[in-house]
């Protein structure tokens, strides 16, 4: 996965964070989708419209924070995503 583009615009936007600071933007970002997904269920009680486009702006933002992160740590965020499919299979396969 080409990353250059993102980290063209973060610099463009000075919008460079340290590692750990990058990290808890991860975290931030997953607890924001838990809580629309909460919020979308009322709670799980309801079934969610999984094509809202607030899930959607929850998720692109997780995706771009962990895309950032990667950029970090110079990881292929698809090719690791791949990595952990072939782990989990084998796990099954077990």
């Amino acid at each position: 996965m080409n990353l250059q583009p993102l980290r063209d615009f973060i610099a463009l936007h000075d919008l460079e964070t340290a590692p750990e600071y990058s990290a808890l933007d991860v975290c931030a970002q997953s607890g924001k989708l838990a809580q629309e997904i909460l919020r979308a269920t009322n709670y799980g009680r309801e079934d969610a419209d999984s094509q809202t486009a607030q899930m959607q702006t929850r998720i692109g933002d997780l995706m771009f924070a962990l895309a950032y992160l990667s950029t970090l740590y110079n990881v292929d965020p698809e090719a690791a995503m791949w990595e952990s499919v072939r782990r989990f299979e084998e796990k099954l396969e077990k």
